[in-house]
C-alpha cells in the first residue's frame, strides 16, 4: 500500500488540524514509514461482527463495525448516533488542512512553552490495485511539551543539541509520550479505528477502541450511555462487589446522578470505563474489610473529630458522601450509593482512594480537583487576591464569619461552623471583581462550584 497522506487533529467546536508534510527535509517519513501493523489491523477489522448500529442495549465499549454510504454533509450532521459521522467530518475537511513540516507543529502555550495542539492522527493509505482507500486513526492522548525533537514513527531524532554530532543524528526508540518525547505510533494495538473506502463508494468503520473514539470525538452523549449502562448492570446485580455485594445507585433529593455525571468529566470516564473484571481490586476485597474500609472513610470524614484535628487537607467530604452499606427486605446487604456519593464510589471501583501515610488524611481525586484556595482571616479583593468565579466556602477550624462586600454595600454574610452538618459548615458565593471577602475569626477553604 501507499502512503497518502498523514494529518493530525483535534476536534473541537471548530475542528482545525494540519497535514504533515513528507517533502524535502522530512524524506525520512517515507524511508521510516512501515505499514506492517495495518497488515495486523486488517485482520482484525476483518474478524469483528458486524453491528448496524450502536445501540443502547449493546456493550457500546465493544470493538464494532458498520456498513454505510453518505456524505458528511448531507446527511446525520446533528445525530451523535451515527459514529461514522465524526471520522467523516475529519476525512471531508482534510484537503483544507495547512500542510506543516515536522519542525513546525508545535504551538507556544500561555508559559511560553512548545507542545503539539493536537489529540489524534490518522494515516491514509491506497492499494491502488484495488483502488481501496484506508484510514487508520490513532489518539494522541496527551499534550506534552516537545523540544530539541523530531516526529517519527516510534523514534526520536535529536535536533540543535551540541551533544550531538550532526553527521550522526542520534536516535531512540520510544513508544508515545515520554517526558519531552513524542511520536507517531503505527502499533496495531494502539489504532482506534479504521475506515475502509471501496471504490464503489461504500465504506466500513471499525471503531477498535470504542471508549477513546469517543474521547477522542468529544462524543458525550455515547459516553453518557455507556456509563448509564454500566450504573444500570450495578442496579440489576450484574455488576456485584466485594464478596459478590449488590449496589444500589440512586439519585439524593437535591441531584440526581445523570447531573453528576453531566458535571463531571472523570466520574464519567471512571463509569464509562469500568469492566466488571474478577481481578479488580473492588471485586477481590472481602466484604468485612470493604465494610471497615467505609466506616474509616465516615470516621476521617468533615466535621469530624480526626478532621478537625488534622485540617490540612484539600479533598474534604462529607460523611453523606460516603456510600453507605444497608439491609434490604430480604436481610441482605447491599451498598447503597446516592448522587452525593458516587465521586467515592467511583474512586473505590477504581481503587484510587489514598490514605496519606503522615497524617492518615484521606485524598478523594474527585474531590481535590474542586479545591481553590485555603484563606486565612483578613480581606481578599478578587481579581487581584482571588479570581472571581463561584464558589462554595468551607470553615477549615472551629467558625467563620464570612462577608462580602460589593463598593460600600455588604451584600452577602453568613455564619460558619465547622460540622458534620453541610448546611452549617459551607455556603455557595458568586465572586466579582473587586468585591471584598472578608474572613473573620478562622481560617477556610474556597472550592470551585
Amino acid at each position: 500500500m501507499k502512503l497518502e497522506g498523514i494529518y493530525m487533529f483535534d476536534y473541537e467546536e471548530e475542528l482545525y488540524g494540519c497535514q504533515l508534510s513528507m517533502l524535502s527535509n522530512n524524506s525520512e517519513l517515507i524511508n521510516l514509514f512501515d505499514d506492517s501493523d495495518f497488515d495486523k489491523v486488517n485482520d482484525k477489522f476483518n474478524s469483528l461482527k458486524d453491528m448496524e448500529r450502536v445501540v443502547e442495549e449493546s456493550d457500546g465499549a465493544k470493538p464494532y463495525k458498520v456498513y454505510y454510504r453518505f456524505d458528511v454533509d448531507n446527511d446525520k450532521e446533528d445525530d451523535l448516533n451515527y459514529p461514522e459521522y465524526f471520522i467523516e467530518k475529519v476525512n471531508a475537511r482534510r484537503g483544507s488542512f495547512p500542510l506543516k513540516d515536522v519542525d513546525s507543529l508545535y504551538e507556544k502555550d500561555h508559559k511560553n512553552k512548545l507542545y503539539v495542539p493536537y489529540n489524534a492522527l490518522f494515516y491514509v493509505l491506497k492499494d491502488e490495485e484495488l483502488n481501496i482507500e484506508y484510514i487508520y486513526m490513532y489518539k494522541i492522548g496527551s499534550r506534552a511539551l516537545v523540544s530539541n525533537h523530531r516526529l517519527m514513527f516510534g523514534k526520536i531524532f535529536l535536533f540543535n543539541n551540541s551533544k550531538v554530532n550532526s553527521e550522526n543524528v542520534a536516535e531512540t526508540k520510544v513508544c508515545g509520550f515520554s517526558n519531552n518525547f513524542f511520536s507517531l505510533s503505527t502499533n496495531f494495538m494502539e489504532c482506534i479505528a479504521a475506515l475502509k473506502i471501496s471504490a464503489d463508494g461504500s465504506k466500513e468503520l471499525a471503531v477498535l477502541k470504542p471508549l477513546d473514539y469517543n474521547e477522542v470525538f468529544k462524543n458525550r452523549v455515547q459516553r453518557e450511555k455507556i456509563a448509564e449502562k454500566n450504573i444500570s448492570n450495578f442496579n440489576t446485580g450484574k455488576f456485584l462487589i466485594a464478596g459478590k455485594m449488590q449496589v444500589e445507585i440512586k439519585d439524593s433529593k437535591d441531584i440526581s446522578v445523570s447531573e453528576i455525571i453531566k458535571q463531571n468529566d472523570d466520574i464519567l470516564k471512571g463509569l464509562e470505563r469500568y469492566r466488571d473484571n474478577k481481578n479488580r481490586k473492588i471485586k477481590k476485597t472481602p466484604t468485612k474489610e470493604f465494610k471497615e474500609g467505609l466506616t474509616e472513610l465516615r470516621d476521617h470524614a468533615k466535621g469530624t473529630k480526626y478532621a478537625k484535628e488534622h485540617s490540612e487537607s484539600d479533598s474534604f467530604y462529607y460523611q453523606d458522601e460516603v456510600p453507605k452499606v444497608i439491609t434490604d427486605k430480604n436481610g441482605l446487604e447491599k451498598l447503597q450509593v446516592t448522587a452525593n456519593s458516587l465521586p467515592i464510589f467511583v474512586a473505590l471501583i477504581e481503587n484510587i482512594a489514598v490514605k496519606r501515610i503522615l497524617n492518615g488524611i484521606y485524598e478523594i481525586p474527585y474531590f481535590k480537583h474542586k479545591f481553590y484556595k485555603n484563606l486565612n482571616e483578613g480581606q481578599w479583593i478578587v481579581g487581584k487576591d482571588i479570581d472571581s468565579g463561584k464558589y462554595k466556602i468551607r470553615t477549615l477550624i472551629n467558625e467563620a464569619d464570612i462577608i462580602v462586600k460589593r463598593g460600600s454595600e455588604i451584600i452577602f454574610s453568613k455564619h460558619l461552623k465547622d460540622d458534620i452538618a453541610r448546611e452549617e459548615s459551607e455556603c455557595a458565593i458568586s465572586l466579582k471583581n473587586q468585591d471584598i471577602l472578608i474572613v473573620k475569626t478562622s481560617k477556610i477553604q474556597l472550592v470551585y462550584n
